[in-house]
This record gives C-alpha cells, structure tokens and sequence, in this order.
C-alpha cells in the first residue's frame, strides 16, 4: 500500500476494571482505523485488478449512475415506471431531504 496511516490510541484509566478500558480502547482503534480508510485500501488491494478490469467497473457504475438519474427525474414528473418499490421510495426520500433543506 503506497498510502501509509498511522494510528495510535492511548489508554486513559477510567474504569477500575481493565476489560472495560480494553473494550473502549479496542473501540476507539477500529473507529481510528475506518476514519483512515485503512480496511477500504486493504481490501482494494487484497486481489490485482487490471487497468481494464478498472475500466470496465468505472464505466458501469456511471451507466448504473446515469439509469438511476433517469428513473429519478421520470418518478419526479409523474410518470408511470416500473421498478422495484425500494428504489422509488428511495428517490421520494432523497427529493423530501433536499426539500428540507
């Protein structure tokens, strides 16, 4: 891994009792280690994917990108689709969120 990330915890006693300062120290390293990304760059790197493979999966997820933009913008007029419920609740949620906002 090119990337390198260092993560350190440090104990604090508060509990008298050392498996509840092991739990929350155990705690506190694996939220240290998610926010690095440290996993996500492990696993990416766990099998070789060529550069075409890399290509490939790019271009899917923008053509899967794009087919969920399109569905979005028919249910927001009105038009009748056919998909799966989930992902026309989905869609109705995010439109409610942005209008919150």
């Amino acid at each position: 891994m090119a990337n390198k990330a260092r993560v350190r915890v440090e104990l604090k006693d508060k509990y008298n009792d050392p498996e509840k300062n092991f739990k929350e120290m155990f705690q506190e390293f694996k939220r240290q280690v998610s926010n690095a990304g440290i996993l996500h760059d492990y696993k990416n790197h766990q099998e070789f994917q060529s550069p075409s493979e890399k290509k490939r999966k790019k271009r899917r997820e923008a053509i899967k990108k794009k087919q969920q933009e399109t569905l979005a913008e028919k249910v927001l007029s009105g038009e009748r689709v056919k998909a799966p419920s989930g992902v026309i609740k989905k869609i109705l949620s995010n439109q409610r969120k942005k209008q919150r906002k």
